[in-house]
């Protein structure tokens, strides 16, 4: 999880990891590598995810996706790539029963297979969760996620940018979505300014960005809970650390306990 302080710097942020993602090139002091090589889009896997789209269902791109992953899983299911051949051959027939003569002429029609490949472009998508009869924002999600994977290189190293999902859910809805993501399996990079997430992050996850560029420091808060036995609850000096952290750094600090506000004022991190 990435948080910051300076909306300017989120917002440069933002740009560069889109601008990576499109291979387009710009001045940053960012590089990501992996064992020493620098990767770009087109060796990894990047799915950007932005929490808050009143129109998910409808669009283009999540449309475009579904229908590579059901044209994937009709190459490669047998039971469903004979259906597909079986409908290939069925509206050849049909067309081939609008064939006439014309004068003294034979008109012979036939499709091309960019024809039948446009055709399935054409389809309109109407999809439902079996249990519930509906395509709630967390079906969707899943439904996105997991159509990715499906289509994506597997060899490649592989991300998730979710920015703002806290835009997408309910409170209560939060741990659904969290439970969600965490069953995925892959490294998701949230962009997020909910303290939600934190009882989901674990410190060296945890990525609170001053205006200046520099990182507020969990660990060195974390120890000093230690040291100094602050800590009588019976939450984790991990956990609490980075609830304190978060507050802090948020100068959400009015309802903290008083000796929660003087442990922080008397350091900085």
């Amino acid at each position: 999880m990435a948080s910051f302080e300076s909306s300017e710097m989120q917002r440069e942020f933002r740009e560069l990891l889109l601008f990576f993602s499109i291979g387009k090139k710009k001045e940053h002091p960012y590089l990501i590598f992996e064992q020493e090589k620098e990767l770009t889009n087109r060796t990894m896997n990047i799915l950007f995810l932005n929490g808050g789209d009143l129109n998910y269902l409808e669009s283009k791109d999540y449309v475009k996706l579904i229908q590579n992953m059901l044209f994937e899983q009709f190459k490669t299911i047998p039971a469903l790539t004979e259906k597909w051949m079986h409908f290939e051959k069925t509206c050849q027939i049909q067309l081939e029963n609008l064939s006439h003569h014309f004068s003294d002429f034979y008109i012979d029609l036939e499709f091309k297979d960019v024809v039948i490949d446009q055709i399935w472009k054409m389809l309109e998508l109407h999809i439902i969760n079996d249990e519930t009869e509906t395509m709630t924002i967390l079906d969707f999600r899943k439904l996105q996620i997991e159509s990715w994977k499906k289509i994506i290189n597997q060899d490649l190293p592989t991300v998730i940018i979710y920015q703002f999902l806290e835009a997408d859910v309910t409170i209560q809805e939060m741990n659904q979505l969290m439970t969600l993501l965490n069953d995925i399996g892959l490294t998701i990079l949230c962009i997020s300014n909910s303290y939600q997430l934190i009882d989901n992050t674990s410190k060296d996850s945890l990525f609170l960005i001053k205006e200046r560029g520099s990182l507020y420091n969990v660990e060195q808060l974390e120890r000093e809970l230690e040291s100094f036995e602050f800590n009588t609850t019976s939450i984790t000096n991990e956990r609490l650390a980075s609830a304190l952290a978060f507050h802090d750094f948020t100068n959400q600090t009015m309802l903290l306990d008083s000796r929660w506000k003087k442990f922080l004022d008397s350091s900085k991190y």
